[in-house]
């Protein structure tokens, strides 16, 4: 049944890769709202957080829907947990490490951007939240989330600091 989420998941659904037609095609949205449902079914303690939308979409582009379900799970669950609490406190983490990794490898633009008030947080949290799932194209992400599943999803914070 739906779950005290429904509401707030089927408001972020119909956001996930709105154009990219092989998306749509491939996961229909119904599928991304089960998913999504059945995970905060899953455990009571479970929370939904804007952009995991984002974060179970590729699993349901590759893989049968109870499989993705599994797979999204555990991935979340293991290998980062708080990107996806209420507080979102893994990636506000991020997003310090981000201009922390800047300040090492890019100190002038670090000060650039803090000229213009400008912090991690700011310009580049969705990347962070949605581990760069709200940058298209998909085709792209699949080959970047390869890289994070055998090296780490830390890597993005790596990544995004290269972009």
């Amino acid at each position: 049944g739906r779950s005290g989420f429904y509401d707030k998941i089927r408001n972020d659904t119909f956001r996930t890769f709105p154009k990219d037609q092989s998306f749509k095609t491939r996961v229909p949205e119904n599928k991304l709202i089960r998913v999504l449902n059945a995970f905060v079914h899953a455990d009571a303690s479970a929370t939904y957080v804007q952009g995991m939308n984002a974060l179970a979409a590729p699993f349901l582009y590759c893989m049968p829907e109870v499989d993705a379900f599994y797979s999204f799970k555990c991935f979340l669950t293991r290998h980062c947990p708080l990107y996806v609490t209420e507080n979102l406190s893994g990636a506000h983490v991020g997003a310090k490490l981000l201009d922390k990794t800047l300040e090492v490898v890019d100190p002038e633009l670090l000060t650039c951007l803090h000229q213009k008030d400008l912090s991690a947080k700011i310009y580049c949290f969705p990347s962070i939240l949605s581990l760069s799932a709200c940058t298209p194209p998909l085709s792209e992400l699949l080959r970047l989330w390869d890289f994070f599943m055998a090296f780490g999803v830390h890597m993005n914070i790596v990544c995004l600091a290269a972009q």
